[in-house]
């Protein structure tokens, strides 16, 4: 008998309504000639966090607005199944964390990109962060699944943007 992978184990819980996979699996490589060369390392962290991004899943659950349950049973998760549930439920597309990250880690790219790209990428995470409402948290999951997919859409146009163009 083979062990189940936590994303088994987690489609088999009750409170797990869907896990939907990410939309892109091919995911741009970045031409990092678009950035100042003297923060090269810290362009690549950045620009991981961003790709990483993208293959993240979004876990639907049936807690809707009642956090404190879903940290109760996020806990009771945690100590049955340990670091093998923290690291997959943590890159769950709709938790507010993810996506803080992943715009942090854009508006850093903006300030260091170089020449004519960066008025355009800089327009480009206005947009995306102009996607996710101020009332998010109120939002139904479907609303939210709807918002972080526009996100995930708009974070891979971005990306595309300034990728290694094949020869």
């Amino acid at each position: 008998m083979t062990a189940l992978s936590i994303e088994q184990i987690l489609v088999q819980d009750p409170h797990i309504v869907a896990i939907h996979p990410p939309l892109y699996t091919q995911i741009p490589k970045i031409n990092l000639d678009y950035f100042d060369p003297e923060t090269k390392d810290k362009v690549e962290k950045m620009t991981k966090i961003v790709t990483d991004y993208l293959s993240y899943p979004l876990i639907e659950d049936n807690f809707g607005a009642n956090h404190p349950q879903r940290r109760e049973w996020r806990k009771e998760m945690e100590q049955t199944y340990g670091e093998l549930f923290s690291s997959y439920y943590s890159k769950n597309k709709l938790r507010g964390n993810v996506y803080g990250y992943t715009i942090q880690a854009l508006r850093f790219l903006c300030l260091k990109a170089i020449g004519e790209t960066k008025e355009e990428l800089t327009r480009t995470v206005i947009d995306i962060t102009h996607c996710l409402p101020d009332n998010y948290d109120l939002l139904s999951v479907t609303e939210k699944i709807q918002t972080m997919r526009l996100v995930e859409q708009k974070v891979y146009d971005y990306l595309t943007s300034i990728q290694i163009l094949p020869i």
